[in-house]
């Protein structure tokens, strides 16, 4: 089970709801998105997170964006993720009621690519994630 925030109250109603999934609860696991993000990523060939990986996760909650980087000079090696949240982002019909659809696209495409690049213009980065429902379709 992957969820945005893995608090108390979070756990707390996993474990009500737990013995009554077909599921045996010792395989039931529960983690946040950053670290579903992380086992994904490193489940990735090396070279795509050699450098820093960012992942953008465009959401009804808004926009999540995961940078995550390995720090080779320490020993063990450790990697590192980090968490920046834009709650700016809503939905394009929230944001601009009042254009047609294509202009709304358009600015929402215009707003993730400044976005986009105020993340990234200042590292080095070996891939890019776009993921959640805002990033569907066209």
């Amino acid at each position: 089970v992957t969820v945005d925030n893995l608090d108390e109250a979070t756990l707390l109603v996993l474990g009500k709801i737990a013995p009554e999934l077909p599921v045996p609860i010792e395989k039931i696991y529960v983690q946040s998105y950053a670290e579903s993000i992380y086992f994904y990523i490193l489940n990735q060939p090396e070279e795509l997170w050699k450098q820093r990986v960012m992942v953008f996760d465009y959401a009804y909650r808004g926009l999540s964006v995961y940078g995550m980087h390995i720090n080779e000079r320490t020993q063990p090696v450790v990697a590192f993720m980090d968490e920046n949240y834009f709650l700016d982002f809503k939905s394009p019909e929230d944001m601009y009621p009042n254009m047609s659809e294509s202009d709304r696209d358009l600015r929402m495409d215009e707003k993730m690519l400044q976005t986009m690049k105020e993340c990234i213009d200042r590292y080095v980065i070996s891939s890019v994630y776009l993921i959640g429902d805002g990033l569907e379709g066209d």
